[in-house]
C-alpha cells in the first residue's frame, strides 16, 4: 500500500474508510484496532467481524487472529474446530504462531483429532523458523519421548535454541540436564549456573521458586569455589543471550 495511506493506520475511521472498500489490509488493520482498544473502544465482536472478511480473502494474520477469538469465545461463540480451521489456513501460508497453535489443537485433541504426529509436525516446522515456544515444547518432547523416539541429543538442540531467545523454561531444563547427566555429562556447576540464570529470566511465581529450589539444592553438594565458577559462567551464559546462530547445532547454552 501506498505510504501515505499507512500513516493513517492509527485514525480508526480513516482505516474502517478504506477496509469498506475491501482492502485486505485494512480490514485486518480494522480487526486488530477494534480487538487491542486503538482509536477507540474495544470491541470484539466487530473485530471478528473485521477479521472474517480478511480472512476470508486468504490474508493470514486475519486467520490467526479470528481463531484466537474463536478460541477464546471472545465477540463469537466459542467454537475450536472453526478456530483450528483457520490456525490450518494460516499455517499453510507459513504463520508461525498458527502452527504453534495447530500443534497445540493436535496435543490436546482440542477442535481436531488428537494426532501426536501431526503435533510433532507443525512444532517442528514453528521451531525451525525460531518460534521460542515451539523450540521449547519440542524440545520437552524429545526429552520425555512423547510422540517422538526419545532423543537427548535432539531434546538438548532444541532446548539450547530456546535458551539462547531467553527461555526460563529452556534454560532451566538445561540445568536439569546436566545435573542428572540426561545427554551431556554430569555437571553440577553447569547446571547450578543454568538454575540461577533460569530463575533470573523468571518472573515472580511457581516457576521462578521452582529453579531457586534446584540451585538451592545443587549447591548443599558443592564447594565455594564450585558455586563461584558457576555464578560466574551464569553471567557468561547471561552476556550470550540472543547471539545463537540457528544453523549451528548447539548453542552457547551447552558446555563442551
Amino acid at each position: 500500500m501506498e505510504d501515505e495511506t499507512r500513516e493513517s493506520w492509527t485514525d480508526r475511521e480513516a482505516v474502517r474508510r478504506l477496509a469498506e472498500t475491501g482492502v485486505v489490509e485494512a480490514q485486518f488493520m480494522m480487526g486488530y484496532m477494534l480487538a487491542t482498544a486503538v482509536g477507540g473502544p474495544r470491541d470484539f465482536a466487530e473485530a471478528a467481524r473485521w477479521y472474517r472478511l480478511a480472512a476470508g480473502q486468504g490474508f493470514p494474520r486475519a486467520q490467526f487472529s479470528l481463531g484466537v477469538l474463536l478460541e477464546a469465545g471472545l465477540g463469537v461463540e466459542k467454537n475450536d474446530t472453526e478456530s483450528c480451521a483457520w490456525f490450518l489456513k494460516a499455517a499453510r501460508q507459513e504463520d508461525v504462531d498458527s502452527m504453534m497453535k495447530l500443534a497445540e489443537c493436535f496435543l490436546s485433541g482440542r477442535g481436531v483429532e488428537k494426532s501426536l504426529p501431526d503435533a510433532v509436525l507443525w512444532l517442528e516446522k514453528a521451531a525451525a523458523r525460531g518460534l521460542e515456544s515451539a523450540q521449547f515444547l519440542l524440545g520437552h518432547l524429545y526429552d520425555e519421548g512423547i510422540g517422538v523416539t526419545q532423543d537427548l541429543e535432539k531434546a538438548l538442540h532444541w532446548y539450547c535454541a530456546a535458551a539462547d531467545q531467553g527461555s526460563p523454561q529452556a534454560i532451566g531444563m538445561l540445568g536439569v540436564m546436566y545435573e542428572y547427566g540426561r545427554g551431556v555429562p554430569r555437571d553440577a556447576v553447569e547446571a547450578r549456573a543454568r538454575y540461577e540464570l533460569a530463575a533470573a529470566q523468571s518472573v515472580e511465581g511457581e516457576q521462578k521458586e521452582r529453579f531457586v529450589r534446584y540451585r538451592d539444592s545443587i549447591s548443599k553438594g558443592m564447594t565455594p569455589a564450585e558455586i563461584e565458577r558457576s555464578e560466574t559462567t551464569a553471567a557468561r551464559l547471561a552476556r550470550a543471550l540472543g547471539k545463537f546462530d540457528h544453523t549451528r547445532k548447539y548453542s552457547s547454552f551447552e558446555n563442551h
